[in-house]
């Protein structure tokens, strides 16, 4: 079954810079998918976007991938994701970055939906896609049936998960695992566009990109033949040279 983590939950604080607070009505459930397919742009990723401070002006409530998921807001924040459906849906984004086992994505998502439309009592026919509100391609992969994997599919899986017995595992609020969470030092802004980030600590061989702006949060300084590198909570590693990024200490 998903986990569903909240150790990255905003604050009432954070979230009044992002959302439009509490009141949302929870009629609907809307699905979304992220259209990030940089490898490496996971659950954890989307959760920690949010949580340093998205650039964007947009916020939703879930994120889930083939790990698992992260929550982001309560349910009843109404959150910028949908238009006219912030004041009534939760969001639910899944995450189609390169490299992931879509399958198993697709059936965390089918768990999370169900556990929430339970949760929340609402029924599955107020399950919608992003487009239903705003009229956007989105969910896109679903709606192009990616891996087989079309909206008839995804609806009747969920269907099923509801009328199983079993109860989505979920893990308690604000209470990270304290010895497989580093110590963050700080956090970093990326200056410039398509700055090359790595999976290990070298110069060579680049494993993606970061955009411009992206807060990243850093939980190392290493030195790499003779130059800097910050290591990034999720383990990637970027240069460290002020020319492009700018770091703010913890």
């Amino acid at each position: 079954m998903v986990t569903i983590d909240k150790t990255y939950m905003l604050t009432a604080e954070e979230a009044k810079k992002v959302t439009y607070g509490t009141g949302n009505t929870k009629e609907f459930l809307c699905i979304h998918t992220t259209d990030n397919y940089k490898e490496g742009a996971k659950a954890l990723n989307h959760a920690l976007l949010q949580k340093n401070g998205n650039s964007r002006q947009a916020s939703w409530h879930y994120q889930v991938d083939d790990i698992k998921a992260y929550q982001s807001f309560p349910n009843n924040y109404r959150c910028w994701h949908a238009g006219v459906g912030n004041n009534k849906s939760i969001a639910i984004e899944i995450c189609v970055d390169k490299g992931s086992d879509w399958n198993k994505t697709m059936r965390n998502a089918v768990q999370l939906a169900a556990k929430i439309l339970k949760d929340e009592k609402i029924p599955i026919s107020k399950m919608v896609q992003h487009n239903y509100f705003t009229g956007k391609n989105c969910p896109r992969d679903i709606r192009e049936g990616k891996g087989g994997w079309t909206w008839k599919k995804f609806v009747a899986e969920v269907k099923k998960e509801l009328n199983k017995s079993s109860v989505t595992q979920v893990s308690k609020p604000n209470k990270p695992s304290k010895p497989t969470q580093p110590k963050v030092i700080g956090t970093i802004k990326v200056l410039v566009d398509d700055l090359n980030y790595y999976n290990g600590p070298r110069w060579s061989k680049p494993t993606g990109t970061v955009d411009k702006n992206t807060v990243l949060t850093i939980v190392d300084k290493i030195k790499v033949d003779g130059a800097y590198q910050y290591k990034t909570i999720v383990g990637n590693y970027i240069t460290a040279s002020s020319k492009y990024v700018k770091f703010t200490a913890k």
